[in-house]
Order: C-alpha cells, then sequence, then structure tokens
C-alpha cells in the first residue's frame, strides 16, 4: 500500500501507514414543523467529509517535515494504491498534532483534522 499527500505547493510526504480515519457529514436537510402537527422537509445532499486520521512515520525527522506541511496555508491531495476511501481532497480544520507512539517508542504519529473540499 502506498499512500502519497500532496500540497498546493507542491511538497509531498509519504507516512508508512494511515491509520485512525474517521468521517462524518452533516445533514443539510431542511425540517420545519407544520401547525397542527407534522413536519415539512426539504432533502438536501449531505455536506462534505470531515474527520481525522493518522499519519505513521518511522522517524522524527519525516514526521516533522509532515507537521510543518500541513502548517502551511495550502490545500492537499491524499491518495492511496489499495483504499480508494483514502483519497482525498482537503484543508487543515481544527488541530494538529504530532507525538512518539507511546507503545513502540520509534514511530512517530501526526493527527489530521481534515475538512474535505
Amino acid at each position: 500500500m502506498s499512500t502519497i499527500i500532496t500540497a498546493s505547493t507542491g511538497v509531498q510526504t509519504a507516512p508508512l501507514l494511515v491509520d485512525g480515519w474517521t468521517e462524518s457529514v452533516e445533514s443539510r436537510n431542511v425540517i420545519n414543523p407544520i401547525m397542527g402537527g407534522g413536519v415539512d422537509v426539504t432533502p438536501l445532499s449531505a455536506g462534505k467529509r470531515t474527520g481525522s486520521f493518522v499519519l505513521i512515520y518511522g522517524t522524527e525527522a519525516d514526521a516533522k517535515a509532515a507537521f510543518e506541511l500541513h502548517r502551511l496555508a495550502a490545500t492537499f491531495r491524499m491518495t492511496d494504491s489499495d483504499l480508494p476511501t483514502l483519497d482525498l481532497t482537503y484543508v487543515l480544520s481544527g488541530s494538529l498534532e504530532r507525538a512518539l507512539d507511546d507503545e513502540s517508542r520509534v514511530l512517530w504519529l501526526v493527527t489530521v483534522n481534515y475538512q474535505e473540499i
């Protein structure tokens, strides 16, 4: 499996693995109560995906580079050769975190909160 993240600046990062993938969407349906009972509903498509994922790196330097890359004022394109679900164009949304894996004490984790665009 090969995951590549490319910033709109052209810089790329390739984690060993993407873990901890979560995604959700917000409903945009319009629901109005009707006097006398019932509801009036205007169905609309759900919004774009939002969530988080964890990038796993084998070195501190690679994790720091990915962390700094995601701090840029840029958009990002993630592609994965095995998991089409991970194909995503996004911006950073909320927090960005870099941590040393507690169990291995060797791997580095970069947690990205994203908004699909």
